[in-house]
C-alpha cells in the first residue's frame, strides 16, 4: 500500500524547494564573499546577515509556494482529468461488449445493495417520528397464562402515581367506531384513552388543542381527528375545529387536529389509530382483574430500562400482596416501542443485505476479471505511452478514470434500476413490518449508490490497472501485444479472483440450501390437527 501511495503521490514539496533556492542563494553569495578577499567562515556569515532572518522568510516564502502550488496542481489535475475523460469515453465504446456486461453486472449489484440498504434505512434506522421516541416503553401485565396481557385501570392507577423512572403513563384501549356523517358511513379505528396520552408521546395537535385531564370519565363527547381523515373525509376544512362530527350516532365537538407526520405506536395492530375520544365515565371503577387497556410510558431523562423494570417489580410486588386475588402470579412487563414494533426485522434485512453485500463482492471479481482479460490489448498502448513519457502514476490515472467512469455510470442505472426493485420488495416484505409503504429512494440513499460506484471502480481497477502500468517497455514494443511476458502473473491474478468468487458463492450456496432446509422442516412440524380437506 505505502509503494501504491509513493506510485500516486505526485506532489513537490514547496518548502523544501524554498529552502533549497535559499541555500543555493547563500552558496552564490558565500563563494562571491571569498573572491572579494573574506575566509570561508567570514563569508558565511557576512552572507547570513545581509541576508536577513532566514527562518522568518523561509516561513513566509514556504507559505506562498505552497498556496502556489495547490492551486497549480489542481488546475494540473482537473486539466489532466478534462483529457482523460473523453478517451476513457472512445475507450469504453471501442469494447462495447465488456461495458454492456461490465454495466448489468454494476446495475444488478449496485441497485440490490441499494435498494436493501433503503429498506433497512426507512424500516429500521430511522427513528419512529416521535420526539425522543427511544425512551418511549410499552407496558403489559404478565400473568401465567399470557405474558402480555391487557392492563386493568385500577393497576395502571397504581403503576402511574407509584414509579419512580417514568416521566408519566397513559392508557388507551383502541376499537373500531363508526364516522355517519359527511357522506357513507366509514368505520375507523380509534382510541378510548386518557388525557395523559399526547404529553406521553410529546406531540401537540397541528390545529385546535389536545383532550385535557377534565375531560377523562367526564362523559363530554369531544374528539381529535388524524390528519388523514380531517384531510381526506374533510377536505381539510381549516374550521372544521369547533364543529360536530357524528361518532357511533353520537355528535361530538371536534377540538384538534393531530399533524400529518403523527402516528401513534401501537402493539396490537398495524392498521393505525386515526381518532381519540376520552375514556367514558365509569372506567375509573372498573374491577382490577378486569385487563383491557395497553400502556405507553416514557421514562425519565437517564433511566434506563432496567432500572425501570427493578422499580415497576417493587410495585408488582406490593400490588401482589396487597391484591392476592386479582394479582396473585402477575408482573409487569416492560419494553421498548421501537423493538416491539420492529422485532427482528433489523437482523433480518441485515443479514439480506450482507448477502446481497457478498453477491456485489462477486460481481466485483467478474469485473476485475473481465479488465484482466483486456490488458493484453492495452500493453502496447501503454507501452507507446511510457515511451512518449508518461510516467507510472499517469498511466495509472488514465486506467483508473476508465474503471471509475464506468462503475459511475453502472451506479446511476443501478438506482434506477433499486427504484424498480423497491417497488418490488414492498410486495415481499411482510405486512407484519411497519412502515413499508413509505418505502422511498432519497438523498443519502443517492450518495451511497454513488460513493459505492466510485468505490468499486476504484477496487476492481486497481489490480488491472497495477498489472498494465508494469511495463517493460523494450520487450512489449518488441513482442507487441503479447503482453510483455506479463501473462503469468495475469492468469494469477484472475485464478486469485475466481478463488475468491468461488469461495464466497460457497458460502451463498451453503446460507440457501440452510435457509431451505429450516423451511422445509418448519412446513413438515406436526400443527395438532387434520389440515387435509380443510378450508
Amino acid at each position: 500500500m505505502k509503494r501504491l501511495f509513493r506510485i500516486l503521490d505526485f506532489r513537490p514539496d514547496p518548502t523544501q524547494d524554498v529552502r533549497d533556492e535559499i541555500e543555493s542563494h547563500l552558496e552564490f553569495e558565500v563563494e562571491r564573499l571569498i573572491a572579494g578577499g573574506l575566509s570561508e567562515e567570514e563569508a558565511r556569515k557576512e552572507a547570513e546577515r545581509r541576508f536577513g532572518d532566514r527562518g522568518q522568510i523561509e516561513s513566509e516564502a514556504a507559505r506562498h509556494a505552497t498556496r502556489w502550488e495547490g492551486k497549480r496542481m489542481w488546475a494540473t489535475r482537473f486539466d489532466t482529468f478534462r483529457q482523460d475523460l473523453p478517451f476513457a469515453v472512445r475507450t469504453l465504446l471501442r469494447a462495447r461488449g465488456m461495458t454492456a456486461l461490465t454495466l448489468l453486472l454494476l446495475t444488478l449489484g449496485i441497485g440490490g445493495n441499494t435498494a436493501l440498504f433503503s429498506t433497512l434505512k426507512g424500516v429500521y434506522l430511522e427513528p419512529f417520528p416521535l420526539p425522543e421516541s427511544q425512551e418511549l416503553v410499552f407496558l403489559w401485565e404478565r400473568t401465567r397464562d399470557n405474558p402480555e396481557s391487557p392492563v386493568s385501570f385500577a393497576n395502571y392507577r397504581d403503576w402511574r402515581e407509584e414509579n419512580r423512572t417514568f416521566r408519566d403513563m397513559c392508557a388507551y384501549l383502541a376499537r373500531h367506531m363508526n364516522l355517519t356523517d359527511q357522506g357513507d358511513p366509514v368505520r375507523i379505528r380509534g382510541a378510548l384513552t386518557t388525557a395523559s396520552l399526547f404529553p406521553v408521546l410529546g406531540v401537540v395537535p397541528e390545529l385546535g388543542r389536545p383532550l385535557s385531564p377534565d375531560e377523562d370519565f367526564s362523559g363530554t363527547p369531544v374528539v381529535v381527528l388524524s390528519h388523514g381523515i380531517w384531510e381526506g373525509r374533510y377536505g381539510a376544512d381549516p374550521d372544521l375545529v369547533g364543529r360536530e362530527v357524528d361518532l357511533d350516532g353520537i355528535p361530538h365537538t371536534v377540538i384538534g387536529v393531530m399533524p400529518a407526520t403523527f402516528q401513534q405506536p401501537d402493539a396490537r395492530s398495524l392498521e393505525p389509530i386515526q381518532l381519540w375520544v376520552p375514556l367514558p365515565p365509569g372506567t375509573e371503577y372498573e374491577p382490577r382483574f378486569s385487563r383491557s387497556f395497553q400502556l405507553l410510558g416514557r421514562l425519565r431523562e437517564g433511566v434506563d430500562l432496567e432500572n425501570a423494570r427493578e422499580d415497576l417489580g417493587r410495585i408488582s410486588a406490593r400490588l401482589t400482596e396487597a391484591f392476592p386475588e386479582s394479582n396473585a402470579g402477575a408482573g409487569i412487563r416492560a419494553e421498548p416501542v421501537h423493538d416491539i414494533l420492529f422485532g427482528e426485522a433489523g437482523g433480518q434485512l441485515l443479514l439480506i443485505l450482507g448477502a446481497a453485500g457478498l453477491v456485489l463482492l462477486i460481481a466485483c471479481g467478474n469485473i476485475a476479471s473481465l479488465q484482466l482479460a483486456r490488458a493484453p490489448d492495452r500493453q502496447t498502448e501503454v507501452a507507446v505511452r511510457a515511451a512518449l513519457g508518461a510516467s507510472r502514476g499517469r498511466l495509472l490515472r488514465l486506467l483508473l478514470t476508465e474503471s471509475t467512469l464506468l462503475s459511475v455510470v453502472g451506479g446511476l442505472t443501478g438506482f434506477f434500476a433499486a427504484r424498480w426493485m423497491l417497488g418490488a420488495l414492498k410486495g415481499l416484505i411482510p405486512s407484519t413490518i411497519p412502515r413499508t409503504g413509505d418505502l422511498h429512494l432519497d438523498g443519502p440513499v443517492l450518495l451511497l449508490a454513488m460513493g459505492l460506484s466510485v468505490f468499486i471502480g476504484l477496487i476492481t481497477g486497481l489490480a488491472p490497472a497495477l498489472s498494465v502500468s508494469r511495463t517493460h517497455l523494450m520487450d512489449t514494443l518488441k513482442e507487441g501485444r503479447r503482453g510483455g511476458g506479463k501473462g503469468g502473473e495475469r492468469r494469477r491474478l484472475q485464478q486469485s479472483f475466481i478463488v475468491g468468487q468461488l469461495a464466497l458463492g460457497l458460502i451463498l450456496a451453503n446460507a440457501a440450501l440452510l435457509l431451505f432446509q429450516s423451511y422445509d422442516t418448519v412446513r413438515r412440524n406436526e400443527l395438532g390437527f387434520q389440515a387435509e380437506n380443510v378450508l
